[in-house]
């Protein structure tokens, strides 16, 4: 009788909670970047101490800050009756 053993191994990688980032593909633009992960370009800019935000490159890896949330409108306040 013949027996066959299957055997696997795991590898992992663990990325800080939060922690994430994108390589830029040709004609991304760092707007439509903050815009795609509601961040604004500034923490972008400063994420990745860019000094020229209009100088990215296809294939440039940058951080994606994480924490930030973009508001695209102010919340109604709730209604207070007299």
């Amino acid at each position: 009788m013949r027996t066959t053993v299957a055997s696997t191994s795991t590898t992992s990688t663990t990325t800080p909670e939060g922690q994430r980032f994108y390589t830029i593909k040709r004609g991304d633009t760092l707007a439509a970047i903050a815009a795609a992960f509601e961040v604004t370009v500034i923490s972008l800019v400063e994420t990745n101490g860019l000094d020229n935000p209009d100088d990215i490159q296809a294939g440039q890896t940058i951080k994606i800050p994480s924490g930030i949330v973009v508001v695209a409108e102010l919340p109604t306040p709730p209604l207070t009756t007299p």
